[in-house]
């Protein structure tokens, strides 16, 4: 079974646009853009009334940097279909549509936060 870092990179890697500029926590300096970077903020085991039902609830939040803000918000639209799209995974979209523009990289960044649903590794 494929662990849930797995599955989101590939799953993000597929977003036609970033051309597999897809990294874990951070982007490498001389990256081109567009680009997302992604963390995992937290993954714990899900329970209900009998115990464990063999699910990780995780918060994962996306960031996509490109030249202009329109380019960002439709990569990000991407990424979050490709997300959604999952088979193996229930995907809840918790998006609070941050739009930042960063100055020292002359890059639009827009963020968005997700919930999956994914079964456990174990």
């Amino acid at each position: 079974m494929r662990s849930v870092e797995e599955i989101v990179l590939e799953t993000l890697k597929t977003v036609s646009q970033l051309g597999g500029r897809v990294f874990p926590l951070v982007a490498p300096q001389d990256v081109t853009s567009p680009f997302a970077g992604y963390t995992i903020i937290s993954k714990f085991e899900d329970f209900d009334f009998d115990g464990g039902d063999g699910l990780n609830d995780v918060y994962l939040q996306v960031d996509v940097y490109a030249f202009n803000v329109q380019e960002a918000v439709k990569i990000d639209d991407s990424c979050r279909a490709a997300l959604v799209a999952l088979a193996e995974c229930n995907c809840k979209t918790e998006t609070f549509g941050r739009h930042n523009y960063e100055g020292d990289t002359k890059l639009y960044r827009v963020s968005s936060d997700y919930r999956i649903l994914v079964e456990s590794e174990d």
